[in-house]
């Protein structure tokens, strides 16, 4: 299951909608030109935006862009903003002063509200589309054919996520009840789009689907993208909550042919028995974690209201991992272990004790904005993981009495395996993330929650006021041990007595040592590329690496020193060599450099059924170092690159 590192953005009290942003302090790529009156409602996403004033902002860094913000904070306070992207041409003039146009236009037989900036020698232009007028919710159309069957299962499981956390919630947090006006937006497999939601002003593709409602809120579903075929009910999910709401990106392979509820998956596509079950514990409890992040977002917004919060230091995870950070994390997690573990309450704050030194120590081996990073994301991320591990603690000691019918199995089979999910979710995280040495952004999701749970035990009053004063863990830990500087120097002398420290030095060294060598071997080879493109692929993936213990982690990219035994991205079916490999993870693109390419040789082979346009359509690609069967392939040939974009 994969989980989304989160960062409230209300921080700077601006929630960037469609996209995310990033550039270099350097740049200085914003330049606001204040406000705009806008003639006509707008779609963006799910979001209908009114017409009237704005505030206007150009980005100029690598990915140009039209952001309009709210002239004032809602009711909530929150200043809300939404980009899109422009098309950037040269301007016919220099403009030292900034021009502004703003028109209605029409393109393709859809209106659009034209947003045009002229500055210096540019020229800056997005498009957004018009919102049709809006409809009385009881006339809103409903669907009326079948959904596909992993849809039903998963509103029932979102159903009874609510179920559980009316009954649990404020027992896991004080005040924690945000959840019943949360807007859960779940993106499926097949391209559809459900919305559970009290907002009435949805756009009209959205219908109102028949299933009840969840805590009031309505449930409406897009289908107006929908691929043929039908879900794998084994899906896996990537989630994010903030104060808008929870949205869920629910990944799996599709079947071929129409949804029909009786037909079989294919063999190669059939999960082993109790997988289902065990994936829709897995994600009715991720939906738990997100909607936590929304509570934490109002509890801070509180505190930013009342002054009383502040600001994280500059944060940065482009970090990689030292000797010394290993280690040190290591016996960090191994601390915060036995000190679970322990029954003796003395003996345990020793090893909490012992766990706060390592972790300090560290801090003291990553530079300054990786250590703020980790802070903030034990904080928000610890916090959240805790939630719904303690949820399903709660829930197995309390004998929780299901909604769902005796017959429903979706929703019992899932509780079947709560054990199992505390337990993988729980000690076993912490046993496996602790030693991992090149891990840099996961620990603080395993190490926080543990560290939660040793506060209930050594202080259960820490939760009252934490997000509202701006707190952190290590702030609570730190202020309840007190440790002087004595105690600390004696604590990081027993550390290498009390742990297996020689063994744990060597383990790592070895791990460093490795990743040096795979950084080289995969990044410094030269010759001609091959960027097989993913963007326009459909989610949801396997990867089988040859040579799984050499895997390495770097900056954003996997590093497979001796290839891929098989990768499958959507349609694309691929297998390579014993030769290096890159898949750049936030690019979505895989990447092979083939040393052997001679000018003027072709590379590869290309054998397709049909070919239309520049579509090569059910193909097999075959070079020296992978072969591969892709739906739909585009080529683009450049002097030292071969890209393959994947369409699906």
């Amino acid at each position: 299951m994969l989980k989304k590192r989160w960062l409230p953005s209300l921080m700077a009290l601006m929630v960037i909608g469609c996209f995310s942003i990033s550039f270099s302090a350097q740049e200085k790529p914003y330049v606001e030109l204040g406000k705009i009156t806008v003639p006509r409602d707008m779609e963006v996403g799910m979001k209908i935006l009114p017409k009237g004033e704005y505030q206007l902002t150009v980005f100029k860094g690598t990915r140009p862009s039209i952001i309009l913000a709210d002239v004032k904070p809602d009711a909530a306070g929150i200043t809300m903003s939404w980009g899109n992207e422009a098309e950037v041409t040269e301007a016919k003039s220099i403009y030292p002063q900034p021009k502004v146009d703003v028109d209605v236009v029409t393109e393709g037989g859809e209106s659009f509200v034209q947003i045009r900036v002229l500055l210096e020698n540019k020229e800056y232009k997005s498009l957004w589309k018009c919102a049709e007028e809006p409809i009385d919710p009881s006339k809103r159309a409903k669907e009326q054919g079948p959904i596909d069957p992993a849809i039903e299962t998963e509103l029932k499981l979102l159903r009874e996520t609510h179920v559980l956390l009316d009954r649990l919630a404020e027992k896991i947090w004080p005040g924690w009840d945000s959840y019943k006006t949360l807007e859960f937006i779940l993106r499926f497999p097949n391209r559809d789009v459900v919305a559970v939601t009290l907002n009435e002003r949805l756009p009209r593709r959205f219908k109102v689907l028949p299933v009840g409602t969840i805590e009031e809120k309505t449930v409406y579903i897009d289908r107006t993208k929908e691929l043929p075929g039908r879900i794998n009910p084994f899906m896996s999910i990537h989630g994010h909550g903030d104060i808008t709401g929870v949205t869920a990106l629910l990944m799996s392979p599709l079947e071929t042919g129409a949804v029909n509820p009786k037909v079989n998956h294919a063999p190669e596509l059939r999960p082993k028995e109790g997988q289902i079950e065990d994936s829709n514990i897995m994600r009715m409890l991720l939906y738990v974690h997100e909607a936590f992040h929304s509570q934490q977002a109002i509890f801070m917004l509180e505190a930013q209201k009342a002054g009383l919060m502040k600001l994280p230091a500059a944060m940065n995870s482009e970090f990689d991992a030292t000797l010394e950070y290993s280690v040190y994390a290591d016996i960090e997690g191994e601390a915060l272990l036995r000190a679970y573990r322990e029954k003796n309450r003395a003996r345990a704050l020793e090893d909490l004790k012992d766990s706060l030194v390592a972790r300090e120590l560290k801090h003291k081996a990553m530079p300054p904005g990786a250590v703020a990073e980790d802070v903030w994301t034990t904080q928000a991320e610890g916090t959240a993981d805790y939630s719904s591990l303690d949820m399903a603690i709660l829930a197995k000691k309390a004998g929780y009495e299901r909604e769902a019918e005796q017959n429903d199995r979706a929703i019992n089979g899932a509780f079947k395996h709560l054990d199992e999910y505390i337990k993988k979710e729980g000690t076993s995280t912490l046993e496996e993330v602790s030693g991992r040495t090149l891990e840099v952004s996961q620990r603080a999701y395993a190490y926080g929650p543990f560290q939660c749970f040793l506060l209930d035990r050594f202080l259960p009053t820490w939760k009252k006021g934490f997000f509202e004063k701006g707190q952190d863990l290590d702030e609570v830990i730190t202020g309840f041990l007190k440790l002087s500087n004595e105690d600390q120097q004696k604590i990081a002398r027993r550390l290498k007595t009390d742990f297996p420290f020689d063994e744990i030095w060597a383990k790592h060294s070895r791990d460093i040592k490795d990743r040096d060598e795979a950084i080289q071997l995969v990044l410094n080879r030269k010759g001609r590329k091959y960027v097989i493109d993913l963007k326009h692929a459909q989610i949801g993936f396997e990867i089988n690496p040859r040579g799984q213990a050499h895997v390495v982690m770097y900056k954003g990219d996997e590093l497979f020193p001796h290839g891929l035994v098989k990768f499958r991205y959507g349609s694309l079916n691929l297998t390579s060599q014993d030769t290096p490999i890159r898949n750049a993870l936030y690019q979505n693109f895989l990447e092979w450099v083939d040393t052997e390419a001679k000018a003027g040789e072709k590379g590869y082979e290309l054998k397709y059924a049909e070919k239309v346009g520049d579509l090569f359509k059910d193909v097999t690609l075959a070079t020296r170092g992978f072969t591969m069967t892709a739906k739909a392939i585009k080529i683009v040939e450049e002097p030292d690159t071969i890209r393959i974009s994947i369409i699906d």
